[in-house]
């Protein structure tokens, strides 16, 4: 199935690997560039996932690792080029503002030893809106949500749950009550004040440099 715009993409997708139907943020949509339409595979993340740990990534892996050992010197001068080099810095810029938001969310989850491909963050971008996982992106019931998980847990003597845990929960439950989260086309550009205040330190120290 494809799509123009991804506001035409369905809330739900079929898996023909395990036969399950699952939310859109659980089933892998695909972007093509050239053509510029989104494509909604008939499998999820999990079982794709699962496939590709089993077979194509370990082994394109190892191929790609033992042809750098065993052609060292044509690595070596292909990346030395300062043709290369450009290139290579031109496609890096150009990604990170295309999937700046994007990029984000992955930093959100690396920074709690979470490894989630692009892909996937591009696919909570699209379900989740720019926020996700932060507390930006929920609604004051979705907070309350977060503060009577907390409290249950506590009451009750059980494991507890870090914030940005409880906070993947409600997010996952928003799903199904769209009243814990803010509309993705409404949501705030989060830390934007902390952003704001970093750069003027930055600017207000390089300029203590130039002073002395």
């Amino acid at each position: 199935m494809h799509f123009k715009f991804a506001a035409e993409l369905p809330e739900n997708g079929n898996c023909n690997i395990c036969g399950n139907t699952k939310p859109l943020c659980e089933i892998v949509v695909v972007f093509r560039r050239k053509e510029k339409r989104y494509y909604v595979r008939p499998r999820c993340k999990e079982c794709h996932n699962a496939k590709e740990r089993g077979n194509r990534r370990e082994y394109k892996s190892n191929y790609l690792k033992n042809w750098r050992k065993n052609n060292a010197s044509a690595n070596k001068s292909y990346w030395q080029n300062d043709e290369t080099r450009e290139r290579a810095r031109v496609n890096a810029l150009k990604r990170f503002n295309e999937k700046h938001e994007a990029i984000l969310i992955q930093g959100r989850f690396a920074r709690r030893g979470m490894n989630i491909t692009i892909n996937e963050a591009e696919e909570y971008l699209l379900g989740f809106g720019r926020c996700y996982p932060t507390r930006f992106g929920l609604t004051k019931d979705g907070l309350k949500e977060c503060e009577r998980i907390r409290a249950t847990k506590r009451r009750r003597g059980l494991k507890r749950f870090s914030a940005f845990d409880i906070r993947l929960a409600v997010y996952e439950d928003a799903l199904e009550n769209k009243s814990f989260l803010i509309p993705p086309e409404k949501q705030p550009v989060p830390y934007l004040k902390a952003s704001q205040r970093l750069a003027e330190y930055q600017r207000s120290k390089k300029g203590n440099y130039a002073e002395k």
